[in-house]
This record gives C-alpha cells, structure tokens and sequence, in this order.
C-alpha cells in the first residue's frame, strides 16, 4: 500500500537519471574446486573428465556470453553502442574462472562496432581487466589465508557453533566421503564436491547415485547456512564484509568526482557466490543475502540523480537466465538516498591497506614499506652474516691443509652418519 509520502518519493524517481552501475556477478558452470575421489569410487574415476579444477565448462562459457547480452538489454538507453574504455572499469580475483567470466560476459556486452573490427573472422575486442585479488577472501578460506583474521575467529565461540548444528550431517558425510570434518570449511568442501558435480550432469564425473534432486537442495541450504553463519561472525564481517561496502562507497565518489562528459558509467566485479552473499547479508537484501545464487548470479548497484539527490536502488538475478529483479534494502530502505547509505556503511572503512593490515600479521604484510625495510634489513643482516662465515671457514681450511698433511681421511663419504647413508 503507497503511503503519500512513498507515492511522492516513487513520482520523483520518474525524473531521475541513471549516472553509474556498479555489477557484481558470479562466474558460469565449473569444475569442482577439489577433485575428491571418494571410497566407493575407482582409481580410474574422473580420467576422462576434461576440465581441471575450478575451470569453466563449454557451458560455463555460453552463460557468462548470454549474461552480458542480458546486461546490455537491461542497461539500453543508458550503455553505449560500442565499448568505450573510460566508460568502464572491470575487475576479476586470481581465480582462472573470474577472468574468463569476465572476457565472455564483455564479448556479449560489447560486441564491435563496424569501426572496432580488426579482424571479421573473429567478432571480438580485446577489454582490459583489473586484478584485485582481496575479492577471492570472501569464504571460509579467509580463516587459512589471512592468519591474523582466522586466529581471532577461532577465538569465537560462534565458529565452532557451526558444526555442532549439523551432528548427523557430519557424521554422515564423513562416512560417505571418507574425509574428516573438523572444520565448517571441511563440511563446505565435501557438501560443495557433491553439489557441483550434481550441477554439471556429467557422465564422466557423475554425481553420486543417491543425491536426489531434494537432497542436492538441502545440501546447497546447508552450504548457504554454514557460509552465513561464519559471514557473520564480527572479525569476519567487519573486514571482508566492509571491504565489499568500502568499495561501493570509493567508486561512487570516484564518479561523483569526475567531468560529466568522462564520468564512468560501469565497474564491473567478475567474482563468486560468496560475493553476492555477504553484500547482500551487509546490505540487508533479501534473495540475495538469504541463499546462494547460481551460476551467473548478478546484483547490480545502481547510482541514480533527482536534481542533485543521489540514491540508490538494487536489482538482484539469482541465475544468468533470470531478468534481474528491484530488491529493497532491509537497513536503507526506499529511497536508499546515498547520505543514508553512506552512514550505514562507511564505519568501519576497510580499504585495501586496511584490509591487509587486518589480513596478516606485520612481518607477513605483503603491503607497506615499513615492513618492506624491514625484511629488506634482515635478509642482508643474515646474508652478509653466511658470506662472513663462509669466508672465514675457507681461510681456516687453507691454515689446516698447509700446515698438515698427516690427516688422512676419505672425503668421497659424508663426514657425520658415516655408514649409516
């Protein structure tokens, strides 16, 4: 039901302008991340199967082609007819599949332009890709790669809470895998093996013969409900999960800072479900922070203009196929003006030096030239500490063999454990 105010609020947006997109989308079908070959399989299990880990499929390839057809129809009116390089900005993580998600979905964003084709037996442009590789830490991985995040997590009583929810689950699958489950991050990468080959419908690595279609749904529930629960946990949240927002929040000034006629209208981040998920657990949206999305997932964030009142509005598509749909956020609200969402979620700010201030400890700080020194120091402390040694140890040998030459021994051995070799 419109409430007046409301009513007043929608009327207005019909004069609003779109100025810039932010979209973040998952990758098309892939291999699965870890090839498990569990106890009632063969040795010979999987041989013939093509891909290796974590790559896209052919049909991996054809969603992520599709979704960026999608986008285009979606953003007509506002995207350019052909590429326009200060137009947009894309990022991927280490990870081969953002990449390649991120070279398909433009080849069906910005087919060429007669002017842009430099070879017409091949319809493609070449686009420029960034690699920001803090993207690939949202997950449960981030406990193991980021040390200093993971010992405080461990500390918290909700981790372990995780797997006590799910008893029989672990038992269960610890029979049927025959890995051990000690960890959340244990029972994600068994459930997630079982999942994506129930997805790929591949006779060459086949999905267990007992995974029903309702049994492959509640495995994904639980995936989505562990991930969640461990999204949650504060040390967790407020570093990955303000990245995430810390982000939206830069590129929007970075636009709002720019001449009209060379404002950027699109940055596009090529990543993973575990990104759609704790945006949207952040953001408060619902779909897109209560479950996984599929393959070709998307949210897009969407800057918009009514005479100089900015806000936002966010669209949410669960699978490459599906058109996107308006979400609205639990925490800003609609309108969402950008002033609100920006004292939502600018405490805490995690920028990249932050972020990997927060990640490892000072000596394995991959950032900063502090610490860059320091190592620098040490490691010529500690060279020049073996050369002195050395050195010193070949003068001695020469003292030795000049003044003796009764020792006899036979060299051709090794000096300690001799005969034991």
């Amino acid at each position: 039901m419109f409430t007046p105010l409301l009513l007043i609020a929608t009327l207005g947006q019909l004069n609003a302008e779109l100025i810039f997109a932010q979209v973040w989308f998952r990758h098309g079908a892939r291999a699965p991340t870890v090839f498990g070959r569990f106890p009632s399989e063969s040795k010979d299990f999987g041989v013939s199967f093509p891909y290796e880990k974590g790559e896209l499929t052919k049909e991996g390839k054809m969603m992520e082609y599709e979704l960026g057809k999608r986008f285009r129809e979606e953003f007509k009116g506002f995207i350019s007819n052909e590429y326009v390089p200060h137009e947009n900005r894309i990022f991927i993580d280490e990870d081969n599949r953002t990449s390649d998600s991120a070279a398909l979905m433009l080849a069906g964003l910005y087919p060429p332009s007669e002017s842009q084709i430099w070879n017409p037996e091949l319809l493609w442009n070449p686009i420029p890709l960034h690699e920001d590789n803090i993207m690939v830490k949202a997950g449960m991985g981030i406990a193991d790669t980021c040390p200093k995040i993971g010992d405080e997590v461990m500390k918290r009583p909700a981790f372990w809470n995780i797997l006590e929810r799910y008893p029989t689950v672990v038992e269960q699958f610890e029979r049927l895998s025959g890995v051990e489950i000690s960890l959340p991050k244990n029972l994600s990468d068994v459930l997630d093996e079982y999942y994506t080959r129930y997805k790929l419908g591949d006779s060459r690595l086949p999905a267990a013969s007992w995974l029903t279609d309702k049994m492959a749904e509640r495995i994904r529930e639980i995936e989505t409900n562990i991930t969640t629960q461990f999204f949650k946990i504060p040390e967790v949240m407020d570093s990955i999960g303000a990245w995430h927002t810390t982000r939206l929040i830069d590129e929007i000034d970075v636009v709002l800072n720019q001449p009209t006629n060379k404002r950027r209208k699109f940055v596009f981040f090529s990543g993973h479900d575990t990104n759609l998920l704790i945006l949207g657990i952040r953001l408060g949206l619902p779909g897109c922070g209560e479950h996984f999305c599929d393959f070709g997932g998307s949210l897009a964030i969407e800057l918009h203009n009514e005479t100089n009142n900015f806000y936002l509005k966010f669209f949410y598509s669960n699978y490459y196929k599906n058109p996107r749909e308006e979400v609205i956020s639990k925490l800003c609200g609609h309108p969402c003006s950008l002033t609100k969402f920006k004292l939502l979620f600018s405490n805490p700010r995690i920028d990249e030096v932050t972020f990997w201030r927060k990640c490892k400890y000072p000596i394995m700080m991959e950032n900063g030239n502090e610490n860059t020194i320091l190592i620098v120091t040490l490691f010529v402390i500690i060279v020049g500490l073996i050369m002195t040694n050395i050195f010193s140890c070949f003068k001695l040998r020469r003292k030795q063999k000049s003044r003796s030459s009764t020792i006899d021994m036979d060299e051709t051995e090794p000096l300690m454990f001799k005969g034991e070799i």
